[in-house]
């Protein structure tokens, strides 16, 4: 990492930082598959006011994941 900030453990919190934005067809299906398995969730499924409806995810190191699709 930057600057003096520790590392996080691994598995324990996203970043603050977005490391990956992904487009899907259907984010509602991705949303359920994700809840029913072992994935942490940061943000929940939502529409956004900028015309997406998106939710984000952490990876087991800790790295955020934003998955969405445009709204129609």
């Amino acid at each position: 990492m930057c600057g003096n900030s520790p590392e996080p453990e691994v598995g324990t919190q996203g970043s603050t930082v977005n490391v990956m934005h992904m487009f899907v067809y259907d984010v509602a299906a991705l949303y359920a598959i994700c809840e029913a398995g072992e994935v942490r969730i940061i943000k929940t499924l939502a529409d956004k006011e900028y015309g997406q409806r998106a939710f984000a995810l952490a990876d087991p190191d800790g790295n955020r994941i934003d998955i969405g699709e445009r709204s129609p």
